[in-house]
């Protein structure tokens, strides 16, 4: 298991806690009515946009699947969930049944500059 997968943020009750670390154990006190959003690494648009990780571990398609299973699992609870990444079709698939809003975004970094622009979502459960 990968102990730095992310950065996460939790509400409370008025306190704001941001997490890095393994998902799973940061998201172990969560109780009804809180508020989490994660910002994991991104799942890959394509073979040459491969940033997938914060860590020299990396984020693998296992820990995307985790991930999912957790947010249905912090949805079940009555959390307020809140997730970005890029829109791409395992994302979609990963959570559906959930709001997913898509936009566009500019991208500062790209050897071609026709290319800095792209699609993100914002997944959430509210």
């Amino acid at each position: 298991m990968n102990y730095n997968t992310g950065l996460f943020v939790k509400w409370a009750g008025g306190d704001v806690e941001i997490c890095q670390g393994d998902f799973e154990i940061a998201c172990a006190d969560v109780k009804p009515g809180d508020f989490v959003y994660f910002d994991s690494p991104y799942v890959p648009v394509s073979e040459t946009a491969s940033f997938t990780d914060y860590t020299k571990e990396g984020f693998s398609l296992e820990d995307h699947k985790r991930l999912a299973a957790l947010y249905r699992r912090l949805d079940s609870i009555g959390a307020k969930v809140m997730l970005s990444n890029h829109s791409v079709p395992l994302v979609h698939e990963l959570y559906e049944g959930f709001k997913i809003e898509e936009f566009d975004v500019r991208r500062a970094i790209n050897s071609d500059a026709s290319k800095r622009t792209g699609k993100e979502v914002i997944i959430t459960n509210y």
